[in-house]
């Protein structure tokens, strides 16, 4: 997704047109990859694969372990249900650490 999204960039930098125009050169090169492609299932597919990239660069593999969501069921989430369980993640690791620092002791001499 990354590479995908310079691509656009890179398009919309050199070639001096406007994002859309951009997105749509580059999914003509895609679509001269992949020749038996749909522009809708290409979408689905960029769709898909950009939900499950924000949602594990957010949250983090390791975490990711935590949760019983397969990546189809990641993909067919909205937005919104990506972003509230990021939130509820970041509120467990927030209560950890508090939890932990109830437990700390201090030094002093």
């Amino acid at each position: 997704m990354k590479k995908y999204d310079k691509r656009i960039d890179k398009v919309f930098a050199n070639k001096k047109v406007n994002k859309k125009k951009a997105i749509r050169i580059v999914y003509n090169e895609i679509k001269q990859l992949l020749s038996k492609i749909t522009d809708v299932n290409l979408y689905q597919k960029l769709l898909r694969i950009r939900k499950i990239r924000i949602f594990f660069s957010t949250v983090g593999v390791k975490k990711i372990r935590l949760i019983s969501y397969s990546t189809n069921m990641i993909s067919n989430l909205f937005y919104i249900q990506i972003q509230n369980i990021i939130d509820h993640m970041i509120k467990i690791y927030i209560n950890k650490i508090y939890d932990n620092k109830d437990h700390m002791i201090l030094k002093t001499d």
